[in-house]
């Protein structure tokens, strides 16, 4: 039985993905840091998720990715997207590591955040925290 934990595991929070022709996803303006204007009505980004696992996994697994915030000693979550449920591709080498891609787009209401604030973006695989990445919201002049 093959370790259920991936042997890579990235977040990636960018302004967009575009999907290529050969269904390779290109981030545009990665980011770890996001400008919020005095008057915008919303925050909007995305985040592109990239897990490999060990040779050999082919069990079915669930992904969520979630923006999370320190409140006191606990996490507290601001926005979660609906949990993926997805089984590892080995497209290049059926023998090789398996690969996953998750795309997800991120619309927030800026009026109950904190900003300027140091927030998370974490991803959930099978309701274990897998990575996560650092996003700061700042307010532009």
């Amino acid at each position: 039985m093959p370790n259920n934990k991936p042997i890579s595991a990235a977040v990636l929070v960018c302004e967009a993905v575009l999907a290529e022709k050969t269904g390779a996803p290109s981030a545009i303006r990665i980011m770890d840091v996001l400008g919020i204007g005095q008057s915008s009505p919303v925050i909007r980004f995305f985040v592109l998720t990239y897990l490999h696992c060990a040779p050999g996994d082919f069990n079915s697994h669930t992904l969520k990715v979630q923006m999370v915030v320190r409140a006191g000693g606990d996490w507290a979550v601001v926005s979660e997207a609906k949990a993926e449920s997805f089984v590892y591709g080995y497209a290049v080498d059926p023998s090789g590591p398996g690969g996953y891609m998750l795309t997800t787009e991120v619309t927030l209401d800026p009026k109950p955040l904190q900003i300027p604030g140091l927030y998370f973006i974490q991803a959930i695989l099978d309701g274990e925290l897998a990575t996560q990445t650092p996003l700061t919201l700042l307010r532009k002049p």
